[in-house]
């Protein structure tokens, strides 16, 4: 009784103690498994020193390349997700090396992001001539600057650009998106405004003469340009135009005023942002028929005349206004056929002045542009009280005079900067905000 009592007690000692070495074998199995993780096109490079043999799972998951140049490295291709084991062995013949391989989808290691754009436009609006009215459409210029921008970082495949809703649509890795959201952030600020006012004013002869007469008093002091020799030139000569005054003198806006030169023609103040053009008219639309003979339709296109300026401001890192400028001074001076029939087969002859220059100026100068001229037809009827109203005869006592008139066109241009820029935001991005550094703006 006493022995089967000892044999159970032994018995009971073998099993606990093959349980305790099982679970010891599994536990430290566990601990001398390494995790391999990898994303499904992927290659891993490894070395094992003295690696004599190598033994997967399940290649369809991953497979194993080795080097005959390089014995001590071996390469791992992941090739689908899925879990698959490796073991290595050394020179030393022991226990393998065990890995547990975790392939995951390549697209699961991509983050994907929406970025709005607030004041990068996707699309432009321009006035069409010949729709008489507003054309909007995508500004491919700014479409195809996204795509330079974001396709060395993301690749080509991995954004899309929405013009319609004006955003951006990014996949790809947390890296990857962060450059691509900076990058964005640094375009997408918004534009300077700046405040164009401008001045036409419409110069006689006579306001000229006394122009120059005033500058002229004024010899020696700072508004001249060069010295003057002998005495103070002929004005009805030497100084026949504006342009002519210009180079000799520096005239300002106030000058004008102070010499009561000048009439103000328009005097319009528009604001536009940088880098866009601001297109001011001040004139008429002329209607000019097209007749089509087959469906017997007629059309009408319509073509500007006046002040037509055009002005397109670009600011610099110093403040400093890059001004393209387009004045145009138009008018019908004739008719080719005869504009009072029926037929609607005249059209205009247009006379045009025109001027194109681009300047740089500072926040808040004025450049002046003349040798725009214009010729005025003034006719004046006159007649004798009584006998001129008489018939047949009464033409004997009426006279008709007709006088031309060249004025000279000055157009005045002053340009200032509205600062109302907003730094973005960027802490949607995980991004801390930067500091401005002195002579910066955010």
């Amino acid at each position: 009784m006493q022995r089967k009592k000892v044999n159970s007690m032994k018995t009971k000692f073998y099993i606990a103690t093959i349980m305790l070495a099982l679970l010891c074998s599994a536990v430290f199995a566990d601990e001398a498994r390494k995790t391999i993780e990898i994303f499904a096109g992927e290659t891993m490079i490894m070395r094992v020193a003295g690696l004599t043999r190598l033994a997967i799972g399940n290649p369809d998951i991953a497979d194993v390349s080795t080097f005959p140049e390089k014995p001590d490295e071996f390469a791992v291709n992941a090739k689908r997700p899925g879990v698959t084991s490796l073991a290595t062995w050394d020179a030393s013949g022991d226990k393998p090396s065990l890995y547990e391989i975790t392939v995951s989808s390549d697209s699961s290691r991509y983050e994907r992001l929406e970025y709005p754009l607030k004041h990068y436009t996707l699309k432009t609006t321009t006035y069409n001539g010949e729709l008489n009215g507003l054309e909007t459409k995508a500004d491919a210029a700014n479409v195809a600057n996204l795509q330079a921008m974001l396709t060395p970082i993301l690749g080509a495949n991995r954004f899309s650009v929405d013009v319609n809703r004006n955003r951006v649509l990014m996949q790809g890795s947390r890296a990857d998106i962060a450059a691509a959201a900076s990058i964005l952030d640094e375009i997408d600020k918004p534009l300077r405004q700046i405040m164009i006012e401008a001045k036409v004013i419409e110069m006689t002869k006579d306001d000229l003469k006394r122009l120059g007469a005033m500058l002229s008093a004024q010899k020696g002091s700072a508004n001249v340009k060069g010295d003057f020799t002998g005495d103070a030139p002929s004005f009805n000569a030497a100084f026949d135009t504006f342009s002519d005054l210009a180079k000799r003198f520096t005239i300002t806006l106030d000058m004008l005023r102070t010499a009561s030169v000048g009439r103000t023609l328009v005097s319009p103040k528009i604001s536009v942002l940088d880098g866009n053009t601001a297109w001011i008219l001040a004139g008429e639309k002329y209607p000019v028929a097209t007749r089509d003979s087959e469906k017997g339709l007629v059309s009408f296109n319509y073509i500007n005349t006046g002040i037509i300026l055009a002005v397109t401001p670009r600011v610099g890192h110093d403040r400093s206004i890059t001004l393209w400028l387009k004045p145009e001074v138009s008018n019908i001076s004739g008719w080719v056929g005869d504009p009072q029939s029926s037929s609607n087969n005249a059209a205009p002859i247009i006379s045009t002045r025109e001027a194109m220059s681009e300047v740089r100026v500072q926040d808040g100068e004025t450049v002046m542009i003349g040798g725009l001229q214009k010729n005025e037809e003034t006719m004046t009827n006159s007649k004798t009280p009584g006998l001129g109203d008489l018939p047949v005869i009464g033409k004997l006592f009426r006279k008709k005079r007709t006088t031309n008139q060249t004025n000279e066109l000055v157009i005045v241009i002053t340009t200032h900067i509205i600062d109302n820029n907003i730094p973005p935001d960027l802490s949607r991005f995980g991004f801390a905000e930067t500091e401005t550094q002195p002579g910066e703006t955010k």
